[in-house]
């Protein structure tokens, strides 16, 4: 898997990586909860549970981050503004950065060979720093789903 940093003038997450799994598995493994729980923050001791994600508009999206050794926990809630199975994911995103309100937009491109090319857009972050911590993150995450979909 190949992830791409695409420049920004905005304090805004921008990545693309290309996965060997189709869009609709790809879609799945945001939207099910179950899924979620598998691959989110999942490494180095986190854990995500209580994940609730109603695709559909105005469907909620909850997620608790719990940092290794008691570290505490990172309450993620949102809204669904979006969706088109396998294609589209647009929600609000709050709980990290201050608990300012973000927007996260995820594209599923299906590629010649079957795979699936994820286009991630969150932001506006109110300051670089918040952004370069989230970019991080999302860099682990997309990581950990490659592993999650490749078994």
């Amino acid at each position: 898997m190949e992830i791409q940093r695409v420049a920004t003038e905005a304090p805004v997450v921008q990545l693309t990586a290309v996965f060997a799994a189709p869009a609709d598995k790809v879609f799945a493994a945001w939207t099910a909860a179950a899924a979620l729980r598998q691959w989110f923050m999942a490494g180095d001791g986190f854990s995500t549970t209580d994940v609730v994600v109603e695709a559909r508009p105005l469907g909620r999206l909850n997620l608790v981050v719990n940092a290794p050794d008691d570290g505490g926990a990172t309450h993620i809630r949102g809204h669904v503004v979006e969706v088109e199975r396998d294609s589209t994911l647009r929600c609000t995103w709050a709980g990290t950065a201050g608990d300012q309100l973000t927007l996260l937009i995820l594209r599923f491109v299906a590629t010649a060979d079957g795979g699936c090319e994820l286009r991630l857009t969150h932001g506006v972050f109110e300051a670089d720093e918040d952004r370069e911590v989230h970019e991080q993150a999302w860099t682990t995450n997309l990581v950990a789903l490659d592993r999650f979909l490749s078994g």
